[in-house]
């Protein structure tokens, strides 16, 4: 297997990781800081597959994982309970479709922000 972790090249949000697999990458992942989001939050999945696996903080109601099963073309994902401290913690929520995982993501320091993730298959 090879998978490789690599950095969202995105100076507002070097907290989110992304990790491709054998099957599944990560295209792309975006971000909309607190000033331009309009007060929305969200990370909205575009999706290759109709399966896409959230991973939610443990301090939500409902813990763990839990599928989601994508409307195409993209799947909204709230992330109340979501907060943290970019200076000294990783965004509570990731989010993986086949082997291809995006984690880190979340709300900082309580802003509202929107990522944007997109998944493709490895030719």
């Amino acid at each position: 297997m090879s998978m490789d972790t690599f950095f969202i090249p995105n100076p507002e949000a070097p907290w989110v990781h992304a990790t491709n697999g054998d099957l599944v990458k990560v295209h792309s992942v975006g971000y909309v800081n607190g000033d331009l989001s309009g007060g929305n939050i969200g990370i909205y999945v575009t999706a290759i597959r109709k399966k896409v696996q959230v991973v939610y903080p443990f301090d939500l109601l409902l813990p763990g994982s839990v599928d989601h099963f994508a409307t195409y073309p993209q799947l909204k994902i709230d992330m109340a309970g979501g907060g943290f401290d970019p200076k000294n913690a990783r965004g509570p929520f990731t989010i993986k479709m086949g082997d291809a995982v995006v984690d880190g993501m979340g709300l900082p320091l309580n802003q509202h922000v929107i990522y944007w993730v997109t998944f493709a298959l490895v030719p």
